[in-house]
């Protein structure tokens, strides 16, 4: 059984998102109930629930269902080889400046396969919803690098943004608007 809420029932074109010389293949579905403890877990982990990673795997997912019940605009697993192996997710959803932003949280994609399903996953949103932009914030250059191949463009670095692990690290901001 598929969670439902919001408006989130469509499941996004399974066009092959195969990339170019792998076997390996990624695509977006509705999020089942059977993904919930994987991406929990991956949200958990990647401090995306604003909760300490030490937290229960209870408290997790009611993190979870919050965010997707009250703040995502749509919520979808990445799937490979019929195996969960992240989500991706809009929020912060603002129509009266047509911005939001999206989030793709992965175990082990590809970047090729990441990439194409960024693409997806941005060209559905733009096709969708009356967006003028789509906003993503990140502290990983490889992960800057990622998004930028998959159409967005830095619109600000804020340096020495964010503490982790023991270190300042650079916030980039990238946006992808209509083409």
């Amino acid at each position: 059984m598929c969670v439902a809420w919001q408006e989130c029932h469509v499941i996004i074109r399974r066009s092959a998102l195969t990339s170019i010389g792998t076997e390996q293949h990624a695509s977006l579905r509705p999020v089942c109930t059977s993904d919930l403890p994987t991406i929990s877990a991956l949200l958990n982990r990647c401090g995306k629930l604003g909760i300490p990673r030490a937290s229960t795997s209870t408290e997790s997912m009611i993190r979870l269902r919050d965010l997707m019940d009250h703040s995502a605009l749509e919520f979808f697993t990445v799937e490979s080889d019929d195996t969960c192996v992240g989500c991706a997710y809009a929020y912060d959803y603002r129509p009266a400046d047509s911005h939001c932003k999206a989030s793709i949280v992965s175990f082990e994609m590809n970047r090729n396969d990441w990439i194409d399903v960024a693409r997806e996953f941005t060209n559905y949103l733009l096709e969708r919803y009356p967006l003028h932009k789509i906003f993503c914030e990140t502290v990983d250059e490889e992960e800057v690098s990622r998004w930028q191949s998959a159409g967005f463009a830095v619109e600000a670095r804020i340096n020495q943004h964010r503490y982790i692990q023991g270190e300042y690290r650079d916030l980039v901001i990238l946006s992808r608007g209509r083409q």
